[in-house]
């Protein structure tokens, strides 16, 4: 049996890993889009994947926060 390190393969090998029916591969949707249209790829484990309105920001802390920054989070969160 042989192993891949997913460290060692960049995204587009592992679509084209999919692509040739060698497995599973986790692929940003938009790009695997016309692919999943057309059959050739199929979503699978939809119940762990993050809904399309998902958004983080991380920052050191609150204490001293820039005010440009928290402007920005104010209309992010908005």
């Amino acid at each position: 049996m042989s192993y891949c390190v997913a460290s060692t393969i960049s995204p587009s090998e592992w679509r084209h890993a999919a692509l040739a029916g060698a497995g599973l591969a986790y692929v940003w949707e938009n790009r695997a889009a016309s692919w999943v249209a057309n059959g050739r790829l199929v979503r699978c484990l939809e119940d762990w994947c993050p809904p399309d309105d998902w958004l983080y920001i991380y920052y050191p802390t609150r204490k001293y926060l820039a005010a440009g920054l928290r402007a920005v989070i104010d209309a992010l969160c908005a």
